[in-house]
């Protein structure tokens, strides 16, 4: 079995002390002419968005509220969304109305030494968790260290 929970990790393995960091996003209408392509990164990473055709993905801001966003609560807050929306008007000029079409948030893992978690945690068990963050970047290297470990 591989477990794969990120940040609601404590709930089947408490002993691996995960902390959970809920991470939210922003998705705006199309937005005529966007000259804006590619993947960003500010604020150490902080803040981070890419265009999705003429739309643009925002995420992040929870730096602004560490503590609050120590959560697996979905529902998401008011508050990092308008830091998303604000942060958006201020940094991504598109000399267009800006409008969101929709939030939505997920919960990340951490380990206490910020690096993943790939072990085999007991017989025929292995935990591929905590990616700090980077799971979109770093998702496919557990993969090769989970099959690794399952064909040891």
């Amino acid at each position: 079995m591989v477990v794969c929970t990120n940040g609601f990790t404590n709930a089947v393995l408490p002993q691996l002390n995960i902390e959970p960091a809920r991470g939210q996003i922003i998705l705006t209408k199309p937005i005529a002419g966007l000259k804006t392509k590619g993947t960003f990164h500010f604020d150490e990473g902080f803040y981070y968005w890419r265009n999705i055709g003429d739309q643009i993905l925002l995420g992040g801001a929870r730096n602004a509220d560490f503590e609050a966003e120590r959560t697996t609560d979905l529902t998401g807050s008011d508050f990092i969304r308008n830091r998303l929306v604000e942060f958006l008007h201020l940094h991504l000029n598109t000399n267009q109305p800006i409008e969101i079409e929709q939030s939505w948030s997920g919960i990340m893992g951490f380990t206490p030494n910020k690096l993943p978690l790939c072990e085999t945690v007991s017989t025929n068990v292995v935990a591929a968790i905590a990616c700090n963050g980077m799971g979109v970047a770093l998702t496919p290297i557990m993969a090769e260290h989970v099959t690794n470990l399952l064909l040891q």
